[in-house]
């Protein structure tokens, strides 16, 4: 069920998917340049992963924050990739309790039987799954910020840890939401480009989780998207993921 994720996918997803992300929305004249990401100059080194791994995962026990928010702070840099990172899913998780259950779980190697009952509630919970189908439609900000990406890519691996569970009673219902999220057109007026990058990377990760799940009803959305903004979008999504496979095919050692 745990998955440990790649830190890099913070600002690597959008730049995979620019070159149709213009195709896709546009640039339009009144839309400023986006400004670089003030996390880029501490950008940590990869880490070592499992194969399967897409997204970020947090590397320190990180508990229930406070009731009350505190201002945002970019990090300051670390001296090493591993406390910035906790540093940044801190931040990201505070003033949001469910998601900083989430992250204590995740950061657990082994769970005993009274924190897997509490973790598969959560990954089951119908309130849960809401909660995260909003906040992945329909993110408050204009512009790219560290905080707010790292937020959504941990409800990723939510959604990642609540399929990854066979026997998730919630199974089917996942499903569906991910296939909402990745055929919305959330891209409204007023975005910057750098936040239409970052949504559209986001769309290519769910995109991918709903392939290794479920690869016909992931193909489907091509279909259910033609004719529309995200017509190019799902194509580009179809042909990745299958390039990919492709290419971990191909380093495969034979028997």
């Amino acid at each position: 069920m745990m998955r440990r994720i790649d830190a890099r996918a913070l600002l690597t997803a959008g730049i995979v998917i620019s070159a149709i992300s213009l195709v896709l929305v546009g640039r339009r004249r009144d839309t400023p340049a986006p400004a670089p990401t003030p996390a880029a100059a501490h950008e940590p080194s990869e880490q070592p992963r499992r194969a399967t791994t897409h997204r970020l995962a947090s590397t320190l026990p990180i508990a229930p924050p406070a009731d009350v928010r505190p201002a945002w702070v970019e990090p300051e840099a670390m001296r090493d990739d591993a406390r910035y990172l906790a540093d940044v899913v801190r931040l990201a998780v505070d003033g949001d309790r469910e998601l900083a259950l989430i992250a204590h779980y995740r950061n657990r190697v082994l769970l005993d039987t009274e924190g897997r009952a509490a973790y598969q509630k959560m990954l089951s919970d119908p309130a849960m799954l809401a909660k995260v189908r909003g906040d992945l439609s329909h993110p408050p900000e204009s512009r790219e910020n560290l905080r707010d990406n790292t937020r959504r890519l941990m409800e990723i691996d939510y959604l990642d840890d609540a399929l990854a569970w066979e026997a998730n009673p919630s199974r089917e219902a996942i499903l569906g939401v991910i296939e909402e999220l990745v055929l919305e057109d959330n891209f409204r007026e007023g975005l910057g480009l750098d936040m239409r990058y970052s949504l559209a990377g986001n769309k290519r990760e769910l995109f991918t989780l709903l392939h290794e799940h479920s690869q016909d009803r992931a193909l489907a959305l091509v279909d259910r998207a033609r004719g529309s903004r995200l017509e190019k979008l799902l194509l580009f999504l179809r042909d990745d993921v299958q390039a990919r496979a492709q290419r971990i095919r191909d380093a495969a050692i034979a028997p």
